[in-house]
């Protein structure tokens, strides 16, 4: 019996050290996508900003580099949102599967432990409530679809 008892304290604590894992793992996986995605968000509105000097009249220069430049910058810009793209998408689903991996310890291991706080649980069903709204990466994701529609429309511009 005692055994038992120890066995259960054991994988108690192995449990609260893999939730902890979890959860650090999801904060540290945020972090470096929304770092990840402001700089890329950033380093477009220079592109684009560069596009616009381009477009100016006052930019003086070769005929044919100012061609070039309308042509390739855009072209550019496209390549760039479709890995930011790839990368956004491969980093929610990193976030996901640590906020997942959480909720699945704090369901089997830690919800009858401390039954006024299952912090993953209750977000999980607070967020499911919320109607109407989009969720964070379909928000993100639509941003880098506009960002590249724009891209699109200056290269069929130069066509």
């Amino acid at each position: 019996m005692a055994d038992n008892k120890t066995d259960k304290s054991i994988d108690l604590e192995n449990a609260r050290v893999k939730y902890q894992v979890a959860i650090d793992k999801n904060i540290s996986e945020s972090e470096i996508q929304w770092s990840r995605y402001n700089a890329i968000l950033f380093f477009n509105s220079i592109l684009i900003a560069a596009i616009g000097f381009v477009y100016d009249n006052a930019f003086v220069g070769n005929i044919l580099f100012k061609e070039s430049l309308a042509l390739f910058l855009p072209l550019f810009g496209l390549i760039i949102c479709f890995l930011w793209l790839q990368m956004t998408i491969r980093g929610f689903q990193w976030i996901d599967h640590w906020i997942g991996t959480a909720r699945k310890i704090e369901k089997n291991f830690l919800s009858d432990q401390c039954d006024d706080l299952n912090p993953i649980l209750e977000g999980n069903e607070f967020s499911s409530r919320v109607v109407g709204w989009p969720r964070t990466p379909a928000g993100s994701y639509v941003l880098i679809v506009l960002i590249a529609i724009l891209y699109i429309i200056l290269l069929l511009g130069q066509l």
